[in-house]
């Protein structure tokens, strides 16, 4: 946006003016092709976390809403699949719904963030859901995170495609194991296709150590082991018979 249109512009302009959509699929063609038939590929996200509004402190257009997202997101992924068709796409968003889920009109339900969880989904063009989960950044309950949770999982059954928790952690130390538990369980018993944790966290031979936003677990921590065995059995979910020393 700076580059292009300078300073002034708000945030949604990343995904609304020519110029910057076309430089995005400029930037998604050559990334694409470069890497399309590498093995360590599993499927492409757009962005991380889009929203009306971002970290740059630009704030919102009074044009910006779920229409927007959602039509950028189509976009975006039906350009992706023009030139990899062998791989998923799916949006990288924190699961945001919209009033149509019928949920109430709340932050996290009202689509005021732009992104409405359901359509997204439904679009041919994705794949799978991605849904993450900071209950205490959001002014929720950490329960609260089975039930965020178990809402998409039902919304991925009636729409037929799969759901990960792609991101998920809580900074409150003295409950982060029970946390963990509780949340990769749901995830699992409510037929999700996935967890990535948010984030591992280690220090190195040469003193170098993870940067650290207050989610990290070390591989010493007991929060680790479940994450490693629940991975385990996600693999088996899928057929995989490799017990792996990693997530």
């Amino acid at each position: 946006i700076q580059q292009i249109l300078g300073s002034s512009a708000t945030h949604d302009t990343f995904y609304s003016n020519a110029n910057i959509v076309a430089a995005y699929k400029k930037y998604v063609n050559f990334f694409v092709n470069r890497y399309k038939s590498s093995p360590a590929i599993f499927a492409w996200e757009l962005m991380n976390e889009p929203r009306c509004t971002g970290d740059d402190n630009r704030g919102a257009s009074s044009a910006c809403g779920t229409a927007m997202i959602t039509s950028w997101i189509s976009t975006m992924s039906s350009y992706i699949k023009s030139i990899d068709s062998a791989h998923m796409v799916t949006v990288g968003d924190e699961g945001w719904f919209s009033t149509n889920a019928g949920y109430g009109s709340s932050y996290d339900y009202g689509g005021t963030i732009g992104i409405d969880w359901i359509s997204n989904l439904e679009l041919s063009s994705i794949d799978y859901g991605t849904v993450h989960l900071y209950p205490s950044s959001w002014g929720q309950t950490d329960a609260w995170g089975s039930t965020w949770i178990n809402q998409h999982a039902t919304w991925a059954k009636t729409i037929g495609k799969p759901a990960v928790l792609e991101e998920f952690g809580t900074t409150n130390t003295g409950a982060r194991y029970s946390d963990v538990n509780m949340w990769i369980n749901s995830a699992y018993n409510d037929g999700f296709g996935g967890i990535q944790y948010w984030q591992f966290v280690s220090t190195f031979p040469s003193g170098y150590a993870s940067p650290d936003d207050g989610n990290g677990i070390s591989v010493s921590e007991s929060s680790y082991a479940l994450i490693k065995a629940m991975a385990q059995l996600m693999n088996a979910k899928s057929g995989s018979s490799s017990s792996g020393s990693g997530t």
